[in-house]
Order: C-alpha cells, then sequence, then structure tokens
C-alpha cells in the first residue's frame, strides 16, 4: 500500500507491531472527529437525581455489566441516581436486560430507544456525565475510541471510562475525564460519585472535555487533515 490509515495512535503502534514489514511512514493516524456544530454544551439539568447517561450496543466491550454493577453501589450508598441508558441490541441484550431487572434497578433507568444524532445530543445534553467502562472482550475484541465519548466529551460533561485501546488519547485523567480500570464498578462507583457531589469539579472537566475536542477532534479539521495526507500520496 501506499498510505495505511487508522484512527487513532494506539492502532499505529499495534500495526507497527504486527507488521514490521511495512514502512513507519506509510501509516498514519487521522479522527473522522466530532461535528461540533451539532454536539453542542447546555446549562446542566436539575439535581437530584443525578443523571448519567451512558450510549452503545449491548456487547462485550461496552462494560455495561460494570455500569449496572456500580449504579446498584451508588443507590445503595444514598445517592439520588438515573441512568439514561440507550442500549442498543446486541449479542448481550438479554442478559444485561436481567442484570438490571436482579440488580432491581428499571426504577432507575430511563431505557432509551435508537435516534438519530440530532437526537442522541440531547442524551449527553440531559446528563450531568457519562459512563462508558469499556473492557477487551472474550475474543480480544475492543474499542479504538468510541464515537459516544467524542460527542459527550463536545456536549461539555465528563466521561467516566477506562483506559483501554486509545480511549486515553480522547479522555485525559483528572483533565477532561476520569480513567478508571475495566471491570471495577467499585472504581466507577467512586468516580461517578465524585462528579455527583462536587459540581465545580464536574463542570470544570466538562468546559475542559469541550476545549479538548475544539482543540483535536473538530470534524472539519480532522476531515481536512485527512484530505492532505491523501493528497500528498496521490497528488
Amino acid at each position: 500500500c501506499d498510505l495505511l490509515l487508522t484512527t487513532n495512535r494506539y492502532n499505529r503502534r499495534y500495526l507497527l507491531t504486527t507488521y514490521p514489514d511495512i514502512s513507519p511512514g506509510k501509516i498514519r493516524v487521522y479522527s473522522h472527529g466530532v461535528d461540533l456544530e451539532l454536539m453542542q454544551p447546555t446549562p446542566e439539568p436539575a439535581y437530584p437525581p443525578f443523571v448519567i447517561a451512558s450510549v452503545g450496543r449491548m456487547t462485550w466491550q461496552k462494560g455495561f455489566p460494570t455500569l449496572l454493577k456500580a449504579i446498584r453501589r451508588l443507590l445503595d450508598r444514598g445517592l439520588e441516581i438515573r441512568l439514561d441508558f440507550l442500549a442498543m441490541p446486541g449479542p448481550l441484550s438479554k442478559s444485561t436486560v436481567q442484570l438490571a431487572r436482579d440488580l432491581k434497578l428499571n426504577r432507575h433507568i430511563h431505557w432509551l430507544s435508537p435516534r438519530p444524532p440530532n437526537k442522541v445530543k440531547e442524551i449527553y445534553q440531559n446528563a450531568h456525565a457519562f459512563a462508558l467502562p469499556c473492557e477487551i472482550g472474550p475474543y480480544g475484541d475492543r474499542d479504538g475510541i468510541p464515537n459516544v465519548i467524542l460527542e459527550a466529551s463536545a456536549c461539555g460533561i465528563p466521561c467516566v471510562t477506562t483506559g483501554v485501546s486509545g480511549i486515553p488519547e480522547a479522555v485525559i485523567h483528572g483533565k477532561t475525564g476520569i480513567l478508571i480500570a475495566p471491570r471495577d464498578e467499585n472504581a466507577l462507583a467512586d468516580a461517578l460519585q465524585a462528579l455527583c457531589e462536587n459540581a465545580p469539579y464536574r463542570r470544570r472537566l466538562g468546559a475542559a472535555a469541550r476545549q479538548y475536542m475544539e482543540q483535536n477532534y473538530d470534524r472539519k479539521t480532522c476531515q481536512a487533515h485527512l484530505a492532505g495526507l491523501m493528497k500528498a500520496v496521490y497528488g
């Protein structure tokens, strides 16, 4: 190939290690970015309850069982919590729904239906925080950088997620969001509780997340970068 494109630096390191015969100069990083004109911050919703948003397919790498267990811990600690959950169908649909039932969470979950991007943004805008505790699945499957993390960050709410794959490139721990270890529901609960109980901290992270998206993940800038990479090779 003349040019091999990948969407994050983690992937580039993997490709350099796995395919050492490819010239490093051919493997270039670009991001598809996020639509900053669509995904806009809005004033926080009223509190209580503390609203946590999560969006994704019900599959192994999203870590939804960890999220549901963390929500149960927060409720047991006496916090007023609501999970706005756009959990799209996937191989773990039945087990995820059953876990929510077993943990007696359905009264605290808004199960949301799929919707177009101009409606998905309202999920982020009506939440205080976003949670997606990504992990490596049983077959090695994992996300690169989930689009929903970029979208939530662009809407100015802090993300609590994990350091899997390229996620630390999009969420800077302690500055734009919080990173925890995969499958650690206690750490996830602690991070969400910190955001719940410290509004200035939460808002500071959210504002920094938006600024970081503007600086690094503006879709228009990313598309121009991609065009430049291709033009340099193909003229």
